[in-house]
């Protein structure tokens, strides 16, 4: 009895096609996105997939997306599913190393499948961290430098008053 050979993969889209832009966009964008079936299982994932969340886009296929969303953002996904406008969204999505990543972005409906995309929100937040610690060194440097200015005022005002006592004083007077 022979055995059932696998479907063939189904053939390239011609170049320049809907589907072989949307192809494109999915292999080379460097935002994280998602084509949903319209239960909020993942069709497609793009490749940014491996380098924001550590996991391969292939074993997310048919995966509810639901899954590696974080429970404190599961109503807002809920709601982009059954919406017919474009949802701003922001969200947390499981790494596969176990920490959450912090994403923005937008969920769409495209025909019956819904488009969420999203951009990793670490180099922005490290950005922020960095732009808080210059404004505190800044301020540090601002405190410092008044109180260096108010003991150089202080200092000048003692060495004038030693100055004017030394010369009160007789040459042979004990030091």
């Amino acid at each position: 009895m022979a055995e059932d050979a696998p479907d063939p993969a189904p053939p390239p889209a011609p170049p320049g096609s809907p589907a072989d832009l949307l192809s494109l966009l999915f292999e080379n964008t460097s935002e994280v996105v998602f084509q949903l079936s319209p239960d909020g299982r993942v069709l497609r994932s793009s490749a940014a997939v491996r380098r924001v969340l550590g996991r391969h886009p292939e074993d997310l296929s048919e995966r509810s997306l639901l899954d590696l969303v974080h429970p404190d953002d599961e109503a807002a996904f809920r709601r982009a599913l059954t919406t017919r406008t474009p949802t701003p969204l922001r969200f947390h999505l499981h790494h596969a190393d176990g920490h959450w990543v912090s994403l923005a972005g937008q969920g769409r409906r495209a025909g019956r499948s819904l488009l969420i995309n999203g951009t990793d929100q670490a180099p922005l937040q490290r950005l922020e961290d960095q732009v808080i610690h210059a404004q505190r060194l800044a301020t540090v440097g601002r405190f410092v430098g008044g109180l260096v200015h108010d003991l150089n005022n202080t200092m000048t005002v003692m060495l004038g008053q030693t100055e004017m006592a030394s010369e009160l004083l007789d040459e042979d007077a004990p030091a």
